[in-house]
This record gives structure tokens, C-alpha cells and sequence, in this order.
């Protein structure tokens, strides 16, 4: 009878009954049958015979109570507790196999929780068979649960729980880790620390006597948990100190240790299920344990050439297990001590801490090279793209950006022979006057630094006025302006009004001033890459080329700075904004179709501006009665035009031609398009 919780155990021994089995029951018609007293039980038993124990539990306490009980038995036992309740429950202990299978008979322990309410009772029936002839030894001991908790000596239980919440915790933290971090050493790190928590289960920890069933199944995870253990211990120590850089040699030769080890580990968990020979699987293991100290020894030397932090405090940790704590658990094993496993998981604690902070360290070294690794990988991108500015920059002094942009393209690695594109475009063109003239009073050294002076006076006023350069030819330039047309004209009129700035330095210095005519066109175009695989050239081709540099042309002929077509007017969005006037049709050479010219004088010299406004309405009149054949009328109205501005040379032609047209006529065909010759 249970009558008040104890301090210690309640022996159960004496209180048992027996019953030897004739022939196989059931647990129901067990309890059917008389058992005798433990005490008439004989010294020894029938090996064929299978024998049932009896004990009957009465709780007289007022409370629910939980209570463990401890058995100690040979061969196979199967345990039935059967409450007042009805409710039968059964547990087996020993070794569930066939008979030549078996391992020779050992004696096992066993425990198991019960549960009993107020006032409850149960009736305990223990089948003992296969005992192989061995004394009937069972041990039976009922502890309350605290007591139980209690009665391990030096807080056992309580000292196993510190360990395995320090083992557990640094597994998860470690494998947290490896999933942020992604390093192996991490993961290697975390199953280490998996297997020594294991090791704490089984040694020191609950499971140090197992619970009911087979023990061959509770003995192969702490065997298969201490070879890993050490297995994960060189692969973390690989990924830690990356041996495989350091100590390429030697990473080869662990790699192979390992698979052996692997293979013999393997080997051990089949001999225990089959043999259940346990010391004899303990001492390889322990053999293994060896050679792994004997390789770590080894390979010491070689690691404290390196002189890096992290390999102080793998070493340290190291020595803390086997130089310090392997060697007194061994000790304190063989002189009987008190749980000398302690001793050895005290210094596995003292490695975690070593090789934590080694990681810490390893951690914060690999992020400061990061960092300088990003730092120096952000300057050479930074120098890389300075450096493609530059050359881009330096390709677009020969290909502007702007026709590969046209092209659908933006770097000029991006062009390839073919690409071409069909745009609206006017077209830009400008020449120096008599330049052959003045190029033979210079050097050829001084010719080209006066183009250059010049071009790099009208190259950024075009750029300003969203055009490009397309090409230099000599003294030429020949622009593009994908945009509106009255950006070629305002980058016109500019380059005139800077011109005259220029030709006041070049008059200080005595040298011959200059003069240019540009001419403007507007009309479709294609813009593409010519040339072959080794030599492309970005061109343009179109008839709107050669109508703007006959417009340039005509600037000679009329005596005008700018001169534009017609349908360069018509697609100009406000053309008031600028002074102009028609200069008639012309049929220039290469083309059937005559075309409209217009003097736009925005870019001549404010006196000349004033007075071509002031005779502009007798010169628009004049040419309305020269294209109507009225050529008395039309002489008398450009005499009045020449009065103004005697230096007018469009004037001074018409005004000749409607004098001739007087004295000798024209035929009825005549529409007064001027042929032009000459470019």
C-alpha cells in the first residue's frame, strides 16, 4: 500500500508471487491462476518455461500521485499493468529477435512513468521467458517522481538538463546561422553539438536507463551519435580552418579518413543489431577515438605554421577535449569516480566556447573581407566605368552619341555593319569662303590649328542647339538635327554672330578674317553603318544632303550667310520668329524639280539686317513682278532696294536679269527657275 510519498524507493521484491507456465496464456487467464510466494520460487529456472510475477499496487493517498517504477530483468519480459479500472496497458523489455540471433544474456534496467488517481489501484503482471537457465534475477523498485529526481546522486538529472539545454540551444543557434549565412561550418558546427546532445541523452540524461523495449534500439543511437560525432568534428574543422587552401595535403588524407570512418561506423551499427556485443563495438570505437587524437597531434604543427586566429581557437578547443577532458573521464572511469562523463562534457562546454569564438571571429574576418572585397570590386567598376566614359566619350568624338542613339543603339559596342534607320532630318551645311585663299598664307601646322580654333567655336553651338556634327570635310562641316527644324536655323544664326566675335580677335592679331555661308535642308533620311567587317563608318545618304549642300552653294551665288529651302520653311512650327525673304525657285544640279530658297539674314551684321528690313517690302514686291513677267516694274522696284542697300547682290542679279528680260524678251515658257551649274 502506498500510503504517503517516501524519500527513497519501495522495494517490491517481497511483495511479488509466481506462477510457472504449463502451456502459453493469455494475461486474462492469467489472472485467473494461483501464484505462489516469491520465496518458494527455485534457484534454477527451466529454460522452456516461461514464468509470470505478480504485485498488486494500492494507493491510499487522497490526491492523484505519479510514481516511477525500475525493473532489473534477464532475457525477455513482458510487463502488463492492469488498473482497477479495467484498462490494461503492456509494455516489453529485452531482446526481440530469433533465438540464434540473440546476444548472450545481460542484464538490463528499465523504467517507466505510472499515474495513479485517488485512491487508485493495479495489478502488475511481469512474463519472464527465455531466461537460458539464469538465476532468476528481477529487481523491482517503486520511486515517487520527485523522490526519483531526488535520489540521483550530486542532482544528476539536473546536471544532465544544464548540459543538454546548452548542447540543444547551440544547435539550433548554429543552425540558425547556416541559414543566414550559408557557411558549412555552421552546418557542420550544429550536427557536432546534434551528437553531443545525443551523447548527454544516453549517458547522463534520461534515457541512461532506457525505457521499456528493445535496449539494442536505445543502444545504437549514442554508438552512431559518438562515431558522428567525431566525423563532424574534422568536417567542421575542414570548413573552419579551410584546409583544403591551407593544408591541401592534408585535407586529401582527411577526406579519405573520413569515408573510412563512415564504413566503420556503419559496420558498428550492424555488429550491435546483429551481436549486441557492446564492449566489444565500445572498444573500436574508443580504438577510433585514437587515431582521431592521434591525427589531430599530427597535424598541429602544420596548423601553428599558419598563424591565424581562428586556428588558436580551434586548437584550444580541441585541447580543452582531448587533452583535458577525454584523459580524466577515462580516469575517472577506471578509479570508480562519480559520473566521469561529466568531467568530459565539461570540456566539450569549454570547446563550444573556444570554437565560438573562433566562428565570431572567422564571422567578422570574413565580413571585413567582404567588405574590402565590395569596396575594391566597387572601385574597380567605378575605374571601369570611368575608364568606358572616356572611351565612349573618346568614340563619340568620331560617332556622336546622338546618330548611335538614332540608330536604337546606346553603346557604339552595340553598332554593327548594316544597322540603318530612315528619320526626318535637316541637314546642316557650312563652308569658309575662299579658304583655299587663305590656307596658303599659313603652315600646314597653323592650318590645322585654325580649324581646330574655328570648329571648336561652331562644333558646341550646334551641340547647343540639339545637333551634331556628323562629319568635318576640310573646311566643311555637315550637321544633323533630328529634332525641328529651326534648331539648324537658330545653330546657324549663333554661329554667324560668334563668327563675328572670332574675326574681331583674328583683326587684332592681323590675320585675315573670315566668312562662311551655310545652307539648311530638311527631308527624309537614312542614317546607317557602312564598310566592311574591318572598317565601318557611320554615313548618311540621301537626296537631302545634297539639296543642304546646294544650298550652301547658293549662299555664293546670292550673297547670303543662310540660306533654307522651302520645305525647310514649311515645316519650321513659327517662322515669324524670324527675319527672312524668298530668293525664288532653282534648279540645282542633280535634280529635276526646282526648288524654293529663302534668305534667313537673323545672323548678318545688325546693319545689314536693318537694311535688308527696310527694303524688304520693295524686294518681296520685286520678285512678285519679276515671276510675273512684269520685269519693267520689277527692275524699277529693286532699284529701290539697291538704294537702301546698294550691296545686295540677290538685287543686283534680279535687277540686271528683269533689264535683260526688257531687251530681249522671254518665252512664253519661261517660269523663271534659275539653272545652276555648279555645286
Amino acid at each position: 500500500n502506498l500510503a504517503e510519498p517516501l524519500r527513497s524507493a519501495y522495494p517490491l521484491n517481497k511483495y511479488v508471487s509466481w506462477y510457472a507456465e504449463d502451456a502459453e496464456l493469455s494475461i486474462r487467464e492469467v489472472q485467473k491462476t494461483s501464484f505462489q510466494p516469491i520465496s518458494s520460487l527455485p534457484d534454477k529456472l527451466d529454460p522452456n518455461t516461461a514464468y509470470w510475477v505478480k504485485l498488486d499496487i494500492v494507493s491510499d493517498l487522497t490526491y492523484p500521485s505519479k510514481w516511477k517504477l525500475q525493473s532489473a530483468v534477464i532475457g525477455l519480459a513482458d510487463f502488463y499493468f492492469l488498473h482497477q479500472d479495467g484498462q490494461l496497458v503492456s509494455k516489453k523489455s529485452g531482446f526481440y529477435r530469433p533465438k540464434k540471433d540473440k546476444p548472450e544474456s545481460e542484464f538490463h534496467q528499465t523504467s517507466v512513468d505510472l499515474h495513479l488517481e485517488a485512491l487508485d489501484s493495479l495489478s502488475l503482471y511481469i512474463r519472464l521467458s527465455e531466461l537460458d537457465g539464469s538465476s532468476p534475477e528481477i529487481n523491482l523498485k517503486l520511486y515517487e517522481q520527485a523522490t526519483w529526481y531526488r535520489a540521483m546522486p550530486e542532482n544528476q538529472e539536473m546536471v544532465s538538463i544544464f548540459f543538454l539545454g546548452i548542447f540543444f540551444i547551440m544547435f539550433l543557434y548554429n543552425l540558425i546561422l547556416f541559414f543566414t549565412i550559408s557557411q558549412k561550418a555552421y552546418l557542420y558546427y550544429s550536427l557536432y553539438l546534434l551528437c553531443v546532445a545525443v551523447l548527454v541523452l544516453y549517458t547522463v540524461g534520461p534515457y541512461q536507463t532506457p525505457p521499456f523495449g528493445d535496449p539494442i534500439l536505445h543502444m545504437q543511437l549514442p554508438f552512431l551519435a559518438f562515431g558522428a560525432l567525431n566525423v563532424c568534428y574534422f568536417l567542421f574543422g575542414r570548413a573552419f580552418l579551410n584546409t583544403q587552401k591551407i593544408l591541401p595535403v592534408w585535407d586529401k588524407w582527411i577526406i579519405r579518413y573520413l569515408i573510412l570512418k563512415a564504413v566503420l561506423i556503419l559496420f558498428i551499427q550492424l555488429g550491435i543489431f546483429l551481436t549486441f556485443q557492446l564492449r566489444i563495438f565500445g572498444a573500436i570505437e574508443f580504438g577510433m577515438l585514437l587515431v582521431d587524437l592521434l591525427i589531430v597531434l599530427m597535424i598541429t604543427p602544420a596548423l601553428l605554421g599558419r598563424k591565424r586566429v581562428t586556428v588558436n581557437y580551434f586548437l584550444a578547443g580541441s585541447a580543452a577535449v582531448f587533452v583535458i577532458g577525454l584523459p580524466l573521464a577515462v580516469i575517472g572511469n577506471f578509479f570508480s569516480l562519480s559520473y566521469p562523463y561529466y568531467l568530459f562534457f565539461t570540456s566539450l562546454v569549454v570547446e563550444i566556447i573556444f570554437f565560438s569564438l573562433g566562428l565570431g571571429s572567422r564571422l567578422r574576418r570574413t565580413e571585413k573581407e567582404k567588405f574590402i572585397a565590395e569596396q575594391e570590386k566597387r572601385q574597380a567598376q567605378e575605374a571601369l566605368n570611368e575608364e568606358l566614359t572616356k572611351v565612349n566619350a573618346a568614340f563619340g568624338r568620331f560617332v556622336p552619341h546622338e546618330f548611335i542613339k538614332a540608330l536604337g543603339h546606346d553603346q557604339i559596342s552595340e553598332v554593327k555593319l548594316g544597322d540603318q534607320v530612315e528619320k526626318e532630318v535637316t541637314v546642316f551645311f557650312s563652308d569658309i569662303r575662299s579658304y583655299t585663299s587663305i590656307s596658303e598664307e599659313m603652315t600646314p601646322r597653323e592650318n590645322f590649328n585654325f580649324l581646330n580654333s574655328y570648329f571648336g567655336r561652331v562644333g558646341p553651338l550646334i551641340k547647343k542647339h540639339h545637333g551634331f556634327v556628323n562629319q568635318y570635310y576640310g573646311d566643311g562641316i555637315m550637321s544633323l538635327f533630328l529634332q525641328q527644324p529651326e534648331d539648324a536655323i537658330s545653330a546657324a544664326i549663333a554661329i554667324h554672330i560668334a563668327l563675328r566675335k572670332y574675326n574681331k580677335e583674328r583683326k587684332a592679331k592681323r590675320r585675315t578674317t573670315i566668312k562662311i555661308g551655310i545652307g539648311v535642308h530638311c527631308g527624309p533620311l537614312m542614317l546607317g553603318v557602312i564598310g566592311d567587317v574591318l572598317r565601318m563608318e557611320a554615313n548618311v545618304v540621301a537626296d537631302t544632303v545634297n539639296i543642304a549642300s546646294r544650298m550652301e552653294g547658293l549662299t555664293k551665288y546670292y550673297g547670303a550667310s543662310i540660306i533654307t529651302s522651302a520645305p525647310t520653311l514649311m515645316r519650321i512650327q513659327n517662322p515669324d520668329k524670324f527675319h527672312y525673304r524668298y530668293l525664288g525657285k532653282v534648279q540645282v544640279k542633280g535634280r529635276k524639280e526646282p526648288i524654293g530658297v529663302y534668305d534667313f539674314f537673323d545672323g548678318d551684321k545688325p546693319a545689314i539686317i536693318q537694311r535688308k528690313l527696310d527694303s524688304l517690302d520693295a524686294f518681296k514686291e520685286g520678285m512678285e513682278a519679276y515671276y510675273e513677267k512684269s520685269f519693267v516694274q520689277s527692275a524699277r522696284l529693286f532699284d529701290q532696294v539697291l538704294a537702301v542697300f546698294p550691296q545686295d547682290k540677290a538685287a543686283q542679279w534680279y535687277k540686271e536679269n528683269s533689264t535683260r528680260h526688257i531687251l530681249e524678251g522671254v518665252p512664253d515658257s519661261w517660269d523663271g527657275v534659275i539653272m545652276m551649274t555648279n555645286k
